[in-house]
């Protein structure tokens, strides 16, 4: 997020500064939920990896 804080002052277009904000925003908001290390620390599953093996399988078991 510091390294975005600066990109408020390069020219950018009405419609990707809005993005910008939101993404700062969203980010800001979320940070306690992205404690990483201490949920690698309690075997916890990170990414999407397994959700996106979920689908997978269930694409695989009920195709359409």
């Amino acid at each position: 997020l510091e390294e975005c804080s600066h990109c408020h002052s390069l020219i950018l277009s009405a419609g990707l500064k809005t993005k910008l904000n939101a993404a700062i925003t969203y980010f800001k908001n979320q940070k306690h939920r992205m404690s990483y290390t201490r949920y690698r620390a309690m075997n916890l599953p990170i990414g999407l990896g397994i959700a996106k093996r979920r689908i997978e399988i269930q694409n695989l078991l009920h195709p359409c």
